[in-house]
Parts: structure tokens; C-alpha cells; sequence
């Protein structure tokens, strides 16, 4: 210590000591933090934090939710209202401070889609909105009154159109404290169809009644047309057509200098409009009638026969010409066009002989013609003639003999079956190589290549070269069925799973007599899969049971119905679905089938794309000639077999349409949004036509190489966009003569749309000239990268 004296000083002497420097160290202390903060979504937020400490402190802030830090200020939405918390760390101490962000969110409303309906029909209204504070939603009918008013998250309400003054704009009001949004949804009004303009071409004994559509549809597409003939008061014909393809009406059979009044009346979905109304009397000259064919059965076993018909009717002229007309009638009814057989001048000649094929049905028709012009086919002459099958005519007299050999041979087959499957179950309790899986109980063959693997979405099989036959393979003879023995079925591996199915590649040993094992695809439900799956599997299998084989249609090889898990074996294609296919020969991952037995090339070609597109047309018109209504057609639910030959599969939502050319969805269920037709978003009604509307969709993922449909587009608007006539853009490498098909498939009238018949031969025809409607070179990968599709099912 130094001690110094003060000199010169009237004070008393001071004394200074120094003492050594000391640095105290201590804990951090938050001397300031913002208060609990209340904001709207999209403001920005600041919170402040600060701290005192030796040494000073580390101040960051972190969301408690995640424990993520934050930096401040913060726009804030929704997802950041929570707490956050101010952490002071100097290294010897950390102290915190908790501060709580409540975030007031503006109205999120759902816009309700048009609605139609009619006078004496409820229309339920329903409007949705999200909102912190929670929203007051307000109903408001056309005129501004309040129908209902509700707070909460949403507001249903049932109007009921008793007026004209109650169809129009209904606005939902979705307020709170922070923002207000409404939406409106339009009730448009379906009234009866106008007038259908009406033209009659009038002859002696006959008139042809042709009409265009009414100028008004009242709100609904045309469904049918009612042509009603009147005689005085009497009815003399009376007839509904549906086939809207179809603008015109022969009627004979009328007297000549009669007087007849003739209706017609245009139907749309509810209502039969008012009928347009002709008064005309037939002419005592004009065409003869149709002539009447004699003599000819309803059934022949002969395959020559000799059509013969009566004098016709001269109606004041000459007859000149007879022509005999031929159709061939469908199984399930329809016919083909006429075609004309033969002309004959010699009007003395009423016959002619007549080839025919057995199996087939024909219908006959024989015109007649003086100077007026040809006369109609009236229906009331058209005879139909149906030529039976067989070999030889004595086949039909070996029929029981033939009968009682099959029989003791099904005995024989039976009972070696019995003996063969004993040996069987022997070989297999004393082989280690066979588990059984108790959830799953098919016989697994563990072998040492075998691995499992998970697909992202049921795949209905990809197929490797078979030893199947291109027809089916016979049924077994002691079943007659298509059911087989589980113990066949041997499982190699999951080729594809979705949320309550799978799809296995296997082998079956023995099928239907083979000594061959047989590479098939097996689908099948889950543990878990609802009843709903199981009758969709179920109709789908019963679809394929009816189907014969077509090289563009999935062939059905088999099924285990009789004990659980339901089993349906298909033929097993190498390349995958063609979605995939298309997408990975531009080198993207698809998330579809990973693993195909059979990659693609790298580029496909113009030719390639257009084989692919007439192959799916092909299918489709076979599905249709035998009404089956497909609805979920899409890329990938075409698989890509040997040869790169497409294949139509997945009927699990396919419809057989045979007593009705029309199907109305009455079940909720999801909906392949961007494939499906307009009629079938907004009306829930399907026709083959809705097919075609999704074979346009079809056709543009294979134009453009996997390219995913309306991109961009979020599928809860897409039936909002089709109402206001949007249809997808033509992609630039694609000639206009092309893209103009996908639009007529689009078009939102069913009637208007080109027929599978129409689509498979236009599709033909084009592609042998590829070249001039597809253009690769100018095709743009940036335009169609977006593959991620899934969610617009």
C-alpha cells in the first residue's frame, strides 16, 4: 500500500489506497419482453426481448411447437398462432420468457358448384368457411332476404322452388371480426323443352317425319323425342326414340286421301315439352309402298334360302324396281346398316336367292319404285330370319348320345382329380419349402430370389409371355366355371398395393389340365378392405366372366370365390400400365409400378403414340358393342402387353347396361374428377358416350407422353370450368385435325360425341399417316413435367 502526503494544503491530510480491478459474473436477467400479441393473417408481427448479464447474453427466439427458431419480424398466417419463446443464454446461466401469438384468420368460404332444379323440387344449399374468430354464415335467397344464419363452420339449408322468382343466385356471407367473403351458387331452372321444328315429306300411303331440335332444351340436354300419329282420334301410331342420333321417322301404312294430324314432342331429363303439331293429308298418288315378304320363317337351319314377296303397292304409278335390303342383327338386338343385296327391273320377278352364315340373325327389307321415287322400309315389313348353328344336320339327333359321353367322362376326370389332389397334399406336408400364411392363407412357395416390395397404387397386371392361348383357356370339366383350387396358386411377389388391394405376380400349376405352370396377376383385398372393395372386385369379376377375348381387352384366366381371400387371376403383361410406360421412356419416375418386368425404349415415336391410341379405341368399342359402361378409362388403366399391345383393364367400376343404355350413379363414392364426363360430374348419369369423353382425356396422355390433364387445375374446380366451357388447349406438336377429336370427344352434349366405332376406324386411318398430326420434334418436356396426378382422382 502507498502512502502519499498532500503538501500545500489547509486540509487534513488524505489517504488514497488501490485496490485490485474485480470482473463479477452472474446469470442473465430479461429485463424486457413484448406483451401477448393478437394479429390478423398476412400482418407482420414483431416481438422484442431483452436481457441484461455478465457476460451479456445470447438472445434468440424459438417456436415451442417445433422448437424451431424464429426471426422477427414475422408475417404471420394461420400455422404461426401459438407460443413463442425468448431464451437469454450467457454460458452461465439461460432464462426464458414465454409470449403468445393469437392469429385472426380471414374467411375461407367453399363456393357451391351450379345447381339445377324445377318448380316443386328442394334444392339442399350447403356453404362452408373456416375463420378465427368462427364466421356467421348468412343463406340469401335471389331477392336479398335471409333464408338462414348460422355461427359456425357451416350452413345447410333445403329451399324449396315453388315459383319462377325462386331460381337464381343464392348468396352464402361468411363474416367475422377480420374479414368477410361470399360465394354464390346459381339454381338455374329446368323447364319442359320448347317446340322441335317439324317436317313431314307426304306420300300416298306413307309420310317420313324429319325435325331439328328445339331452340330451347329447357335447362337440360334432349333425351328422347315422342312422335304421335293421330287419325281423328284415333291412335295409329305412337312412338319413343331415344336414339337422339336419329332426326327422322318413316311411317307407311296410311291410307291414301286420309287425313292425319302428327305430334311431336321433344323429352329432356324431367319434363315432356309441348308438342309441335302438323295436320297433313296423304296423297292419292305418290311412292309405292314397302312390298310384303311371304313365306319366310323365324328360324332356318339352311344357309340358302329363296326370299319371296308379294305385288306392292302401286299408289298411282307403275312399280319400275324392286330392291331387296339385308341387316345383320346383334346378339343384343341393335343391327348393323342395310345393305342393299340386289335391284330387280323385272318387276314379274318377285324372289331372289339368298347366302347366309350360320349363327347370325338378318333382318329383310323390299322397297319398291315408280315414277315418284323409291318408297321407305316400313317397319311393319321388315322380316327377321335367324339362322341356325351346327356342323351337320344329324347333330341334333346325337344330342343325348353326345350327352351321356360328356358325363362319363366328367366321372372319370372327377374322380383322377381326387386321387391327384390326395398325392398332392401328401407331397406338400412333407416339403419344407411350402408356408402358409395365416391372415393371407395361399400357398407360398419361399424361394431364395423372391422379394417384396411396396407399389403406391394398385396395379393391375403387368404380363410376361405367357403360355395362355389368345383365346380363353377351356373350362375345367369337372366344374364347367371359372373357379380354381387356392392350393394352385402360387404367390412370386407384390407387384402393387393400394389402400385395401394388392396385386402379386404368381404361378399356377395345373390350370385347367396345363402341365404347364402358368405366369398370371392376382388381385386381391387387404385385411382390411371395406365391403364396398369386395363387391367392386366382385363386379368386376363378373364383367370379365362375360367378356370373350379381344386382343385389346384384359383377359380373365380364372378366380378363387368359394373360400377367402377372393382371388381373380388375369394374364400377367411384362410392360406395366401405360402411363408408366409413357412416362418412363422420357426418363420420369413413375410412382404407378416401379418395377416392370419389360422397360421402354427411350423416345417413343409418332407411330408409337398413335398405335397406342387406336389399340385403347379398339378395346373401348368392344366394351360398348357389349354395354359395359368402363367409367374409370384412363392411362392408367391400360396396361402394355407383348408387342407393346395395349390392353383395357380395371372394371371395378364398370357397369353392364344391357336392359338400359343408361347408368345413374346412386352411391357416394370418389370419382376420377379429370377423367370423367360432364353429364357424369354434374347429373351422375353414364353412357358408353361418357366413355368416349374420357378417351379424349386418354388420348391427350398418350400425345403427350404421360402428360398429367388439366395442370395446374385443382379437381374441386374442374366441373365449375367444364360448366364455363373449358376444355384443355391443344398441345403445340399436334396437328388441329387430331386435337379437334379430343374436343368432340369433350363436347358436352353425349349425343354429339363421335361413337368407339367411329373413334377405332378415324384412329386406323390416321395412324398410317403419324407423321402428319404428330410432330415429337416440337414437343416441349418442360410443359408436360408435372406428373403428380394423383391427387386429382
Amino acid at each position: 500500500m502507498n502512502v502519499v502526503a498532500l503538501k500545500h494544503s489547509c486540509l487534513p491530510p488524505q489517504v488514497f489506497i488501490n485496490y485490485p480491478f474485480v470482473d463479477l459474473l452472474g446469470p442473465p436477467i430479461i429485463t424486457h419482453v413484448s406483451d401477448n400479441q393478437t394479429a390478423n393473417e398476412r400482418d407482420k408481427v414483431m416481438l422484442n426481448c431483452t436481457a441484461d448479464g455478465n457476460p451479456p447474453p445470447n438472445i434468440t427466439w424459438t417456436r415451442l411447437s417445433s422448437e424451431n427458431r424464429v426471426t422477427f419480424p414475422l408475417t404471420v398466417g394461420r400455422q404461426d398462432e401459438g407460443g413463442y419463446r425468448c431464451t437469454a443464454d450467457n454460458g452461465i446461466a439461460i432464462k426464458s420468457h414465454d409470449v403468445f401469438i393469437t392469429v385472426q384468420s380471414v374467411v375461407e368460404s367453399v363456393t357451391p358448384v351450379t345447381s339445377q332444379s324445377w318448380i316443386g323440387h328442394t334444392v339442399k344449399l350447403t356453404c362452408k368457411a373456416d375463420g378465427v374468430p368462427t364466421p356467421n354464415l348468412t343463406w340469401k335467397n335471389p331477392s336479398g332476404n335471409v333464408i338462414h344464419q348460422v355461427t359456425g363452420l357451416k350452413n345447410i339449408v333445403d329451399v324449396l322452388m315453388s315459383s319462377d322468382q325462386d331460381f337464381g343466385n343464392y348468396t352464402c356471407e361468411a363474416t367475422n371480426d377480420v374479414d368477410t367473403d361470399t360465394s354464390t351458387v346459381l339454381v338455374q331452372q329446368i323447364k319442359a323443352p320448347g317446340l322441335p321444328t317439324v317436317g313431314v315429306d307426304i306420300k300416298a300411303t306413307s309420310i317420313n317425319v324429319s325435325w331439328t331440335k328445339p331452340a330451347n332444351n329447357g335447362g337440360r340436354p334432349i333425351t328422347a323425342y315422342r312422335v304421335l300419329i293421330l287419325q281423328g282420334n284415333t291412335e295409329i301410331q305412337n312412338r319413343n326414340l331415344t336414339n337422339l342420333l336419329v332426326k327422322h321417322l318413316y311411317i307407311g301404312g296410311l291410307n291414301k286421301t286420309t287425313n292425319y294430324t302428327i305430334k311431336l314432342f321433344a323429352r329432356n331429363y324431367v319434363f315432356e315439352g309441348k308438342a309441335t303439331q302438323r295436320k297433313i293429308q296423304t296423297k292419292y298418288e305418290g311412292v309405292p309402298a314397302a312390298a310384303e315378304i311371304t313365306d319366310l320363317p323365324k328360324e332356318t337351319k339352311d344357309v340358302i334360302i329363296t326370299l319371296k314377296w308379294r305385288e306392292a303397292e302401286k299408289n298411282g304409278a307403275p312399280i319400275t324396281q324392286y330392291t331387296v335390303y339385308r341387316r345383320t342383327v346383334h346378339e343384343d338386338g341393335t343391327s348393323l346398316s342395310w345393305i342393299k343385296l340386289k335391284e330387280i327391273t323385272d318387276t314379274s320377278y318377285r324372289k331372289v336367292v339368298v347366302i347366309l352364315e350360320k349363327g347370325k340373325e338378318y333382318e329383310f327389307v323390299v322397297t319398291a319404285k315408280n315414277e315418284f321415287g323409291e318408297g321407305g322400309k316400313e317397319e311393319g315389313k321388315i322380316k327377321k330370319i335367324k339362322v341356325l348353328g351346327g356342323k351337320c344336320s344329324q347333330c341334333g339327333n346325337q344330342k343325348e348320345i353326345v350327352h351321356a359321353v360328356y358325363i362319363t367322362i366328367i366321372c372319370l376326370l372327377l374322380i383322377s382329380n381326387l386321387i391327384l389332389i390326395f398325392v398332392v397334399c401328401r407331397m406338400c406336408t412333407r416339403s419344407g419349402n411350402w408356408v402358409f400364411i395365416l391372415n393371407n392363407p395361399i400357398a407360398v412357395k419361399v424361394e431364395a430370389d423372391t422379394q417384396f416390395f411396396d407399389v403406391e397404387r394398385t396395379f393391375e397386371a403387368p404380363t410376361h409371355a405367357s403360355t395362355a392361348s389368345a383365346d380363353y383357356m377351356p373350362l375345367h370339366p369337372s366344374t364347367r366355371s371359372w373357379e380354381i383350387s387356392r392350393r394352385q396358386v402360387n404367390i412370386v411377389k407384390v407387384i402393387g398395393k393400394g389402400a385395401f388391394s394388392q396385386v402379386a405376380k404368381a404361378t399356377v400349376n395345373d390350370m385347367r389340365g396345363s402341365q404347364d405352370n402358368l405366369t398370371v396377376a392376382v388381385k386381391m383385398l387387404k385385411a382390411n378392405a371395406p365391403a364396398s372393395d369386395k363387391k367392386d372386385l366382385l363386379s368386376e369379376l363378373d364383367v370379365m366372366k362375360k367378356l370373350k377375348p379381344h386382343p385389346h381387352v384384359i383377359k380373365l384366366l380364372g378366380c378363387v370365390t368359394e373360400t377367402e381371400p377372393l382371388l381373380v387371376l388375369i394374364e400377367y403383361v411384362p410392360y406395366g400400365d401405360l402411363l408408366g410406360y409413357l412416362r418412363k421412356s422420357r426418363g420420369l419416375n413413375d410412382t404407378y409400378f416401379k418395377d416392370p418386368d419389360m422397360k421402354p425404349q427411350t423416345n417413343l415415336t409418332a407411330e408409337q403414340l398413335m398405335k397406342f391410341a387406336w389399340q385403347v379405341a379398339d378395346g373401348m368399342c368392344y366394351l360398348s358393342s357389349k354395354k359395359i359402361i368402363h367409367r374409370d378409362l384412363a392411362a392408367r388403366n391400360v396396361l402394355v402387353g407383348e408387342g407393346e399391345k395395349c390392353k383395357v383393364t380395371d372394371f371395378g367400376m364398370a357397369r353392364d347396361v344391357h336392359q338400359e343404355d343408361i347408368y345413374n350413379k346412386t352411391s357416394r363414392g370418389r370419382l376420377p374428377v379429370k377423367w370423367t364426363a360432364y353429364e357424369s360430374l354434374m347429373y351422375g348419369t353414364y353412357t358408353t358416350q361418357s366413355d368416349v369423353w374420357s378417351y379424349g382425356v386418354v388420348l391427350y396422355e398418350i400425345l403427350t407422353v404421360g402428360g398429367s390433364p388439366y395442370p395446374d387445375i385443382n379437381a374441386r374446380k374442374i366441373a365449375q370450368k367444364l360448366q364455363e366451357g373449358y376444355r384443355m388447349p391443344k398441345p403445340r406438336h399436334v396437328e388441329i385435325k387430331l386435337y379437334q377429336i379430343m374436343l368432340d370427344c369433350w363436347r358436352e352434349n353425349p349425343v354429339d360425341r363421335p361413337t368407339f366405332e367411329r373413334l377405332r376406324n378415324t384412329m386406323k386411318e390416321m395412324e398410317g399417316n403419324h407423321k402428319t398430326y404428330v410432330n415429337l420434334k416440337q414437343y416441349d418436356h418442360s410443359l408436360y413435367a408435372n406428373v403428380n396426378d394423383l391427387k386429382a382422382m
